[in-house]
């Protein structure tokens, strides 16, 4: 770890290690990856498709799929570690402390069910002395707080019968059902929504952040959303982070050449009547099979230099309070910037 974590931390993930043992060979899908979240902020994770944003996740929950295996690190959350949690109290956890709206809320919602039923379903787990009138008044009132209209009659409504928008607010109104959790985790939770509707839940979650002081992990790979709603970012590549910065210095002052690829890559408007050219960063990302002892980054960088980036992988650095880096090769980064 960079530092010793005090208890203004919420979540406090160190050295975190996730393997998937396969017919062909050991994927080192997280590789020590170290992570904090302050209570009240957003962080967001940021990084492209099959960087391990969805895994790490799910390994906070301890849900690694097969034939996954968590294999090294600690996950604590307000100080309890909960990877020395049986797993009857881990279930507890999740949707009582941790809550997580996934990925795809059509996959994430049983079709032969209505949503009422669905969310009373989550009550039932984790709030067993309610009565059925009572989970169904909670039920209803939930689905009144993320903004659906008419929720009286949605409740009896198939997941099918509701927009996409309409479905996510459903799957919010499940991460919520049972009070106040002190961490949300929302992966990809604007994915295949329109421009205005993307607008609608992003407002949705900090009105909820606001009312419940609780803190987001925010997963995406859209960086105009981390703009929008994020405190801080941490930037993931090849199951482990590079770069970390408030919302502002990233976007400012990037130093990790991956987060600068990615900062170019985002589509700007025309200027002067022509459009610009889309950036796009080179090759591909490293076989994880294949892992050598250098930076991940390191064939795909322009900065990069065999002596240096090609003989062993870089420490994460603090160079700002606050701004941590994974780059051997930051003096050069920040030298070409002020001669730009």
């Amino acid at each position: 770890m960079i530092e010793n974590f005090s208890d203004r931390y919420l979540l406090d993930v160190r050295h975190l290690k996730v393997h998937f043992f396969t017919d062909i060979g050991v994927i080192p899908a997280l590789d020590g990856v170290d992570l904090w979240v302050r209570r009240g902020e957003t962080l967001g994770l940021v990084g492209e498709s099959g960087c391990g944003k969805t895994l790490m996740a799910r390994a906070i929950l301890r849900l690694v799929p097969d034939p996954g295996r968590i294999m090294d690190g600690e996950i604590y959350l307000e100080g309890d570690n909960l990877m020395e949690l049986p797993e009857h109290k881990m279930r507890k956890v999740r949707g009582d402390r941790i809550s997580m709206v996934f990925q795809e809320p059509m996959t994430s919602l049983n079709p032969v069910y209505t949503v009422g039923n669905q969310i009373m379903e989550v009550l039932t787990v984790h709030r067993s002395a309610m009565t059925g009138k009572e989970k169904k008044e909670r039920a209803i009132e939930l689905l009144k707080e993320v903004g659906i209209p008419s929720p009286e009659q949605r409740f009896f409504d198939y997941p099918r019968q509701l927009s996409g928008g309409m479905r996510q607010r459903v799957v919010i109104a499940m991460a919520l059902a049972c009070g106040n959790p002190q961490l949300l985790i929302a992966d990809e939770p604007t994915t295949a929504l329109d421009v205005t509707i993307q607008a609608q839940i992003l407002e949705l979650f900090r009105k909820i952040q606001d009312k419940m002081d609780m803190s987001i992990l925010l997963i995406t790979h859209d960086l105009g959303v981390i703009a929008e709603t994020a405190d801080r970012v941490a930037v993931m590549y090849a199951g482990t982070i590079v770069e970390y910065a408030d919302v502002v210095r990233l976007f400012k002052q990037a130093l990790h050449p991956y987060t600068l690829g990615l900062l170019k890559s985002i589509l700007q408007p025309p200027q002067d009547g022509f459009r610009t050219r889309l950036h796009t960063i080179p090759g591909a990302v490293p076989d994880l099979l294949d892992i050598r002892n250098r930076c991940r980054f390191f064939s795909r960088c322009t900065y990069a230099h065999e002596n240096i980036c090609g003989r062993e992988e870089p420490k994460m650095v603090e160079v700002e309070p606050g701004h941590l880096v994974r780059c051997a090769r930051i003096e050069k980064i920040e030298e070409h910037r002020s001669r730009a």
